[in-house]
């Protein structure tokens, strides 16, 4: 977490102090409490520990002082944009150059295909290197089979619940990439890829046709918290289940087994498009 400066600054508090970091703040003139404004930006490993924790720290130095009111908040406060000398307000043409260099880097025409709900994007005049990774990409927006949903865990060897979200995508009909984000016991956050190796089979029971997927999956995770010296240190899983297939959604359990973590029981109903 650091703090960064933004438009509506309007001072480096401790600017020329090398024992403290510098502080761009906005203050309010004219305030009756004398109120400045900072914004902090958090590292992603930081946004997905808050996103399953919900808490965040605060420290303060108060030498023994009384201690001011403080408010955190993830609103913007209103506050009146700088005026930008011209000095620091760049050179106009300078940008236009730039917009213009980008855009005719590529020519982007878009047409929309009402038939199938579907949009087409051409691209031309553009670097073949860029469009070798334009192609490469496409099928990951075009294809349908992915397939995301929650899932719940219980961890047998701490006797500890748990829960997270996944994504997965279909590469072929047996094979298939699986990414997740895991919290457990309410402080331990684990990220982990898989590669999953699958089997359909279709079934009638009482003439009905079902389709049965037994699976195995293999991967690699971490944790970002909750473990101490242990966090960020790599972790590798292997799991064996399968899932039933409802329409567009699958019923999915399976059994796997961390490294360090132990072993877990995964239960997820994933909707499939």
């Amino acid at each position: 977490m650091k703090l960064i400066p933004f438009p509506e600054q309007t001072v480096v508090i401790a600017k020329n102090q090398p024992e403290y970091l510098p502080f761009p703040a906005h203050k309010f003139d004219g305030d009756s409490m004398g109120r400045i404004a900072a914004c902090w930006q958090l590292t992603w490993k930081e946004r997905l520990r808050l996103l399953f924790t919900g808490k965040i720290w605060h420290q303060i130095a108060t030498f023994d002082n009384p201690l001011q009111p403080q408010l955190l908040t993830v609103e913007k406060p209103a506050m009146p944009p700088r005026s930008t000398p011209a000095s620091e307000s760049g050179c106009p043409a300078k940008a236009c150059a730039c917009l213009a260099a980008l855009l005719c880097l590529a020519s982007v025409s878009a047409r929309a295909q009402t038939n199938t709900n579907t949009v087409t994007v051409t691209l031309t005049n553009i670097n073949p290197q860029l469009a070798a990774i334009v192609q490469t990409l496409e099928p990951l927006f075009t294809a349908t089979n992915w397939a995301v949903g929650p899932y719940a865990e219980y961890n047998t060897s701490n006797h500890k619940w748990g829960g997270g979200a996944g994504a997965a995508y279909n590469i072929t009909a047996n094979v298939a990439a699986w990414l997740r984000i895991g919290y457990e016991d309410g402080d331990v956050v684990t990220p982990s890829g898989n590669a999953v190796f699958q089997l359909p089979v279709n079934l009638t029971v009482f003439g009905q046709k079902i389709t049965v997927t037994p699976l195995a999956y293999t991967g690699i995770g971490t944790s970002l918290s909750g473990l101490g010296k242990s966090n960020y240190t790599p972790q590798g899983l292997a799991g064996v289940g399968g899932y039933i297939r409802i329409g567009s959604f699958d019923l999915l359990g399976a059994y796997e087994k961390w490294t360090d973590s132990g072993d877990k029981v995964i239960a997820a109903v994933v909707y499939s498009f």
